[in-house]
């Protein structure tokens, strides 16, 4: 990751076109911590987010585009 990343005050969370999460900032961590933190690296963002933020989420997917 980047060195500025790391740090930014927001979340940054990076998923490959499948939606497994690839990696997150510190900040990221800490915002996602009650639902596993940094031991999200590797899961699936389909399983972590419930409807109707999942449907927006397979969107995004299927055409690639930024939630900020």
């Amino acid at each position: 990751m980047i060195d500025w990343v790391k740090g930014f005050a927001g979340a940054i969370t990076v998923c490959d076109k499948d939606g497994k999460v690839l990696e997150m900032n510190e900040q990221a961590c800490k915002v996602f911590a009650k639902s596993g933190g940094a031991d999200l690296v590797g899961a699936s963002l389909l399983e972590c987010h419930p409807e109707p933020a999942r449907g927006k989420l397979v969107k995004m997917l299927e055409n690639p585009s930024v939630n900020a």
